[in-house]
């Protein structure tokens, strides 16, 4: 059986002939792995993970092959002026400055980006442009709409994938997208203090983010749909159903209306988000971030979540993939698998990307073990 065949047929409920493992490997670890520097919108950091997940022995999951298809400034019109640029704040911290003019105001973002190794950056705004409801009118009146994206990288690259796996290109969900573009404590407020302003907003993104879907679905075999930020200590389970849940629930219907697969992303604390979950019409679900990083008890898990929503995670990639020896490694991966094998839909990965400086040998480790205890 090919990866390709192994991973649909789980997310099928087919029959696999071993467990499938696809740690998620994002761009500062492909820039390690080949001493370069990269940026995710090359082209060729599609084939470079593609490569790597061959190389290791894993079953090929690529995401780099992702579009921006929501943010505001991926496209300009007379009446929606973009511009962006940078001040370097040190040798480590940068902040990108965007700016957006209409007829009838100036909105201003900023993100800011510290390197935290080699390899490595993270990022988080920290100003925003819609500061009050007046700015998100500008956003309605003037924001041009939807374009019409090509995404013939997304069918290049599950060219080049072929048997050998799956794409899997992101889209952020309607709340991670409004979380950049409005204070996420303020948004949060929102839906309690001036619902009816939230709902607008929400409203205006759900629809937006349908287009983008129904575009996506069209050339993917699965979407991560990044839901992070409304995990289950921002904002937990009843806010989620009363106030979130039938949004997304739009998008992701939208997806799988195309025939393409659902994978939720939720790299933070999950373990009273299941219920809430069962109800979204999810293929998959990631990552299952146990402590201290998350909350995820496994166990739980397996209890209350739907069986035919396919499962991965699990791995710690912060402290133990990059500490521990490969003897640990391969005892670690053997107790998941005994707990999740009888189970089926459980795809084997970690609870994030693979960190830049983790040992080889741990990560040889955990593809060998999974062949070798993963059989069905």
């Amino acid at each position: 059986m090919n990866s390709r065949e192994r991973i649909i047929n789980n997310f099928e409920g087919l029959e696999i002939d071993r467990m499938a493992v696809s740690p998620f490997i994002h761009i500062s670890f492909i820039n390690e792995f080949y001493q370069s520097s990269y940026s995710i919108r090359d082209e060729i950091v599609d084939q470079k993970v593609h490569d790597i997940y061959k190389h290791f022995g894993f079953d090929s999951m690529v995401r780099t092959c992702t579009l921006d298809m929501v943010s505001p400034s991926i496209a300009t019109s007379e009446n929606w002026q973009v511009a962006k640029s940078e001040v370097r704040v040190d040798d480590i911290n940068r902040i990108v400055v965007t700016t957006i003019k209409t007829p009838e105001r100036e909105m201003t973002s900023k993100t800011q980006f510290c390197r935290v190794s080699p390899y490595s950056e993270v990022n988080a705004e920290t100003e925003h442009f819609i500061k009050d409801e007046e700015d998100f009118r500008q956003f309605v009146k003037y924001q041009p709409p939807v374009p019409k994206f090509d995404c013939s990288r997304i069918a290049r690259t599950r060219d080049l994938v072929g048997s050998e796996g799956v794409v899997a290109p992101w889209l952020p969900s309607i709340f991670n997208t409004l979380s950049r573009l409005r204070k996420l404590d303020d948004l949060l407020c929102d839906a309690i203090s001036d619902p009816d302003f939230f709902n607008e907003m929400m409203t205006y993104y759900r629809d937006r983010t349908v287009e983008a879907a129904n575009q996506l679905a069209k050339v993917t075999d699965i979407v991560t749909y990044e839901g992070n930020i409304a995990n289950g200590s921002m904002v937990g389970p009843s806010y989620y159903e009363k106030y979130l849940l039938p949004f997304e629930r739009a998008v992701i219907d939208k997806i799988r209306e195309n025939n393409a697969y659902v994978l939720y992303h939720n790299c933070g604390d999950i373990n009273n988000m299941y219920e809430v979950y069962n109800q979204l019409g999810l293929s998959a679900l990631e990552t299952f971030t146990a402590p201290p990083y998350g909350d995820a008890d496994i166990q739980k898990a397996l209890a209350i979540l739907n069986k035919n929503i396919v499962m991965l995670g699990n791995i710690d990639q912060i402290t133990f993939l990059k500490n521990a020896s490969v003897c640990e490694v391969e005892e670690r991966v053997q107790s998941l698998i005994s707990m999740c094998k009888n189970r089926g839909r459980f795809i084997i990965a970690t609870s994030d990307y693979l960190e830049d400086g983790t040992p080889h040998e741990n990560i040889f480790a955990l593809a060998n073990a999974v062949k070798k205890y993963g059989l069905y």
